[in-house]
Order: structure tokens, then sequence, then C-alpha cells
């Protein structure tokens, strides 16, 4: 267990060790009927071979459930005994109203072989609306052949009808162990100054593009080799190229999913052409710019199954030309396969968010990632999911808290392609009550 969880295990009053399992007290002989405290696990009874503990882990770890909230109820149980258990059962009693909120209220544990430990998780969500209450959650667990109970532990919780914290999304959230996506790729690029000091500085694009590699490595199942990360002045058209050419192509199959992810800033020609500005990139100089047909171009050699870019930045014309009029960028008229979620629709400064210390845009994607686009709440975050719920996000915060315009898109359309809106890209952990091997 990490030691972030010592803190949590205060819920349930258990001592939690920072770098091992559960420490179990042993049992005062002459003293097995003390009563256990609300926040306590009560000693395990003589006549069960099982014990366990339990507490309360809440999402953004302040030991309060609030209105919105995922939280989960873990369980770990351990076998005291010297035969093994060949069943337990653990479940959940008090309050209908906290009960309603759980998938599954017993949850049952295989074979316990003597002093082995294994743990279950019962999760839920609240309801965005609730008024201030305490409530009580009771946890026993049973040997269901021998029919033996060890003693009911208890667990007080706070309730709040406020929101989640909006200052949680730099914490890595844990990952699924058992969400695994071997076959997808990603390519994640953050330029936030220029070798051109002329160019103005984006404040938060390498640490977006950071933060996005981590969260897909943890939410979305991507093995560390799979994941290829640029920043600043790694982010020259060179990398970038080795990247999309040499790397991408020695491992790509026709099943896998390739994301490229860029924060920094774009430029538009006459011709409404994307160009992406590497470090080393100048408006003066066209061939330091990479051109979005030359990225997407890449792509579509590889024959993967799916591909998306995720653009986050500013949008501004290669020249400005009063008489002619400001170009408008086409992200969509490449006639290339990859699907495009785009910050803005237009020539934009890209909003970047000071207090969050993120590109807007990037802001939202990740509280998409981390599970708040997940509208069926079915534990999986799709693409048709993130697009939706970044889109009106952006749109909401750009104009309430921001006075501006800014909105997001995604191209071709998802009810053009149906497919690429049911991609899972992450699955964070805790959603799911079930055993945790």
């Amino acid at each position: 267990m990490r030691c972030s969880q010592a803190l949590l295990g205060l819920l349930a009053g258990l001592t939690v060790g920072c770098t091992g399992a559960p420490h179990f007290p042993p049992p005062d002989p002459s003293d097995s009927t003390v009563p256990a405290h609300p926040r306590q696990a009560a000693p395990a009874a003589r006549t069960s071979n099982v014990r366990f503990t339990s507490m309360v882990l809440d999402e953004n770890s302040n030991l309060t459930l609030e209105g919105g909230e995922r939280f989960r109820v873990r369980v770990d149980v351990m076998n005291t005994g010297i035969v093994p258990i060949e069943q337990a059962l653990v479940s959940l009693s008090g309050q209908h109203m906290l009960l309603s909120l759980f998938s599954a209220t017993t949850l049952s544990l295989p074979t316990l072989q003597p002093g082995e430990m294994k743990s279950v998780e019962f999760l839920a969500t609240l309801p965005p609306a609730l008024p201030d209450r305490k409530a009580e959650l009771h946890v026993t667990v049973e040997e269901s052949i021998l029919h033996t109970k060890a003693p009911t532990q208890t667990l007080a919780v706070t309730i709040q009808p406020t929101g989640i914290k909006a200052d949680d999304v730099d914490q890595i959230p844990a990952s699924a162990t058992d969400f695994q996506q071997p076959d997808t790729y990603l390519i994640s690029i953050g330029v936030g100054s220029y070798r051109n000091q002329q160019i103005l500085p984006r404040k938060f694009a390498s640490l977006d593009a950071g933060m996005v590699a981590n969260y897909f490595r943890s939410l979305g199942g991507l093995p560390a080799s799979n994941v290829r990360l640029f920043q600043d002045q790694t982010a020259l058209r060179a990398d970038i190229d080795e990247a999309l050419l040499t790397w991408l192509p020695a491992h790509v199959t026709k099943d896998a999913l390739v994301i490229i992810y860029f924060s920094g800033q774009a430029m538009v020609n006459q011709d409404g052409e994307i160009l992406l500005v590497p470090y080393e990139g100048s408006p003066a100089t066209a061939t330091r710019l990479y051109p979005l047909k030359d990225l997407e171009s890449a792509l579509s050699r590889l024959k993967a199954n799916h591909t998306i870019l995720l653009f986050d930045g500013m949008v501004s014309p290669l020249h400005s030309n009063p008489k002619a009029g400001n170009p408008s960028p086409r992200w969509g008229g490449s006639g290339s396969s990859t699907v495009r979620l785009i910050s803005n629709d237009a020539l934009s400064n890209g909003l970047e968010d000071d207090k969050h210390r993120h590109g807007l845009f990037t802001y939202y994607l990740l509280r998409a990632l981390r599970g708040e686009a997940d509208s069926n709440r079915d534990g999986a975050v799709t693409l048709g999911e993130v697009a939706g719920y970044v889109s009106q996000k952006v749109m909401w915060a750009s104009k309430s808290q921001f006075g501006g315009n800014q909105h997001p898109f995604i191209f071709p359309p998802m009810k053009s392609d149906p497919l690429s809106s049911t991609l899972v890209l992450s699955k964070p952990a805790g959603i799911r009550g079930e055993e945790i091997p």
C-alpha cells in the first residue's frame, strides 16, 4: 500500500504501513468485547480466522465525500489461521441512501491460503446535489463454509454538497491495473519557449505535454515504452520526424491506436494550411515549420486502426495581409482519416488558465480523462465523451471566466465516424467493484 494511503486509513482508525501491507495488531486475549470506535475497526473475533481492515478512499483525498465525487470502500482481508479459507464474503450495510449508490454490496473472495491477504473494493458515485449529513457504513466478512464472522467494522463518513475541488488535476490519478492498451501509442509535444524569441511563449505548453503523457500512462493503460515526450528544446522538427517516420512504423500494427498531442502554436498561410511551430520554428523560414499535412501523411502511412490529433494552443496568420484579410484555418480540409480534437475553430490566442497553470483546453482534457467525462458511468472514458465534455466546459469557462469565446471542435464529426466515438481513452482506477489480486 502506498504512503499516500496512510492518511486515508485514518478514516477507519487503522494503522497503515508506508512500505508494505496493513499492520494487523494482535488481539488482546483478555479483552475481546471492546466496542469499535466509529472510525476504528473492532478486534477480530477469536472464533474466526478472518481478520480485516476497511477504509473509505475519496477521489480528492480530503476525507469528505462531496457531491458528484467518486469514492470507494476498500477491504483488506487476511487469513490468520493454519488452514485455507475456501470462500469469504465481504458485505456492506448501512443507510439505504448510501447503499443504493453501489453497484454491489456483497463481493466474494477466492480461496485464502494461511497468512494470505486479498482485497476488494466497493465503488460508488455521489449525486451532484446532497445535503450536509453524517452517515455510517458497516463492513462484515464471513467465512461462507464455516458461517463464522469477524466483528463488524463501522466507517463514519461526512457528506457535503460541494463538487470536486478544482486543484486536484495535477495529482496523477491511480492507474487501473486491469486496463492495459499495449497497442496504443502516444507522441506528446509541448513547446512553450522558442529559439526565435520574437515568437510569443506559451507558459504552460511544456508542462501540459508532460501531464498528458503521465495521464495516458496512468489512466490510459499505455506502457512507458509506447510514449514519446518532446518538450521545448527537444521538440525539433527532426525529433518529431524521427518519432513519426522511424519509431512508430517499427512498432505500430493494423490494430493500433496512435495519439498525437501538440501544445504550442500553429500558423496559417493564405491558403488556410496549418503549420505547426516546433522549437526552432520561424515564420520567416517555412522549412522550419511543420505542415499539418506532413504529419497526417506520416500517420496515414502507418495503416493504424485509428489515429487522433489533440491540439491546444495559439493559432495565428503566418503573414498578416490587411488587404486580403486573415485566412481561416483548414483543420478539416486535408482528406486525412485522422480524428482531430482542436482547442478552437478559428484564429485564436488559445486561452491559458493562470489559476490552474494549464492551457484551458488541456485542463479540461485532463479532467475528462480522470473520469469526469464518463457520462454513462460505465467506468470507461471514450473519445466521444471527451469531445463533448471538453467542448462544453471550454466554451463555458472561456465566456464566464475569461470573457472570451473559445470553441473546441472535433473533425470529422462523431456522427460521421461512430466507431471513433467509442474508442476508450482512459479507465480511472476504482470505478468498478472487483477483486484486487
